[in-house]
């Protein structure tokens, strides 16, 4: 079986493309929830549905047991992920789920940090509001 035809890299596209009976056709053919994609980022399925702002599709992955803060190669979750991208609706949908929001890359970088560097205000406003840095942030 080549790599593209294995269940586990058939969830992580349907993960990606938002294509839930993708998803629970791959799941029910043996996927794991978790897998890690070993090419690239090492990403987990969720971190491409949340990259790729597939809401349906997170919701979908979190239900059926995905790790909310799984980690890529470089520390990302799929929180810093989305919070670099501004998906103000992943975010928050992870950030409900349990997602921890201190969590930091290999370079110590935080999702507040990435939304910050990228320009995403709205997400950085949930993040500080999320974490208790509200105050904070309005001295600085």
């Amino acid at each position: 079986m080549a790599y593209r035809d294995t269940p586990d890299r058939q969830l992580f596209d349907a993960a990606r493309d938002g294509d839930i009976e993708g998803m629970r056709t791959a799941l029910s053919n043996g996927a794991y929830i978790n897998w890690h994609q070993p090419h690239g980022f090492n990403w987990t399925p969720l971190h491409a549905a949340a990259m790729s702002n597939n809401i349906n599709a997170v919701q979908w992955l979190l239900s059926k047991g995905a790790t909310v803060d799984s980690r890529d190669k470089l520390g990302y979750t799929p929180l810093i992920a989305a919070a670099g991208n501004g998906h103000t609706q992943v975010v928050t949908m992870l950030l409900e789920i349990g997602a921890d929001v201190t969590a930091s890359t290999v370079y110590g970088k935080t999702a507040l940090d990435c939304a910050e560097r990228n320009g995403h205000s709205e997400v950085a406003t949930l993040l500080r509001v999320h974490s208790g840095n509200v105050f904070i942030s309005l001295l600085n």
